[in-house]
């Protein structure tokens, strides 16, 4: 289950810079949904898939606004896969310097 994630202009302008950078290492693979048709959002809840009918209908309809702030860049790598799912891990985080409201 993921929330949408709506950047601000600045948090925007640095995604956008990060791309450009990424772009220009030529050793660099790209993905469907990765660079411009990346898609931010946040992970919520997993291995829910038995009960996903069910948690989906109690959050429809429950949209909620929290303000966040984006605060990191944090590269993940792909460890494998299980029922169906990708696993992920931490590669490595960079704190940035201030904060970028979304």
């Amino acid at each position: 289950m993921f929330v949408e994630v709506v950047l601000s202009p600045a948090a925007q302008s640095t995604l956008d810079a990060l791309i450009r950078a990424l772009r220009a290492l030529p050793w660099m693979t790209w993905e469907r949904h990765d660079a411009e048709q990346l898609h931010p959002h946040m992970t919520v809840a997993e291995g829910t898939r038995d009960r996903f009918r069910e948690v989906w209908d109690f959050y429809r309809g429950r949209e909620r606004r929290v303000p966040g702030a984006f605060d990191n860049i944090t590269i993940l790598r792909k460890r494998g896969e299980a029922d169906g799912m990708d696993l992920w891990e931490v590669h490595r985080s960079f704190r940035l310097e201030g904060r970028l409201g979304g």
